[in-house]
């Protein structure tokens, strides 16, 4: 409720809910204006943009950019490949992807990799390669964690929009 002090002006609205169900959806704002409990104006466009909220979802598949298998040698220099998809994305805005490789066992991390886009189409992927020393993992299972960050004009990072990390996910292991 509200009491307009101009014939022309705004009001915000606040919506909380639990998105994690909507993950890689799009939901639209529909309002209604009433006065005196008889509705004088309404905004219910299915297709407007302006009123559509993007929540984005991401999953991933590792493999050893050697091989394209799941499994690398111990030695000292390994590139394992991870294969992020993307979905529900908003086309011509700037991301980053960034990623953490991490010993399954001790939950240290192994390896960091980064990179920035301009999103071409609302689905696709972006590929990280974590190049780190696999001498000591002899026997031990790496996970490859994500984060997809919305970037702003300049390049700096203005939220979290969508993030991957299960440890248990084979796709990323």
């Amino acid at each position: 409720k509200f009491t307009p002090e101009k014939t022309s002006g705004f009001v915000e609205l606040e919506f909380t809910f639990d998105s994690s169900a909507l993950k890689g959806e799009t939901i639209v704002v529909f309002e209604k204006l009433y006065e005196d409990k008889i509705e004088v104006a309404v905004h219910t466009d299915i297709n407007d943009k302006d009123q559509s909220v993007y929540i984005p979802e991401i999953k991933t598949t590792a493999t050893s950019q050697d091989d394209g298998t799941k499994s690398f040698l111990p030695v000292n220099t390994v590139v394992v490949s991870d294969k992020v998809e993307y979905k529900n994305l908003i086309k011509g805005q700037m991301y980053e992807m960034s990623g953490t490789l991490v010993n399954t066992k001790t939950k240290e991390i192994v390896a960091k990799a980064s990179g920035c886009f301009v999103c071409e189409s609302e689905d696709g992927f972006v590929t990280l390669d974590f190049e780190f020393d696999a001498t000591g993992l002899k026997g031990k299972d790496v996970v490859a964690f994500e984060e997809l960050y919305k970037l702003d004009k300049n390049g700096d990072r203005v939220k979290e929009v969508a993030e991957h990390a299960d440890i248990t996910d084979k796709g990323q292991t």
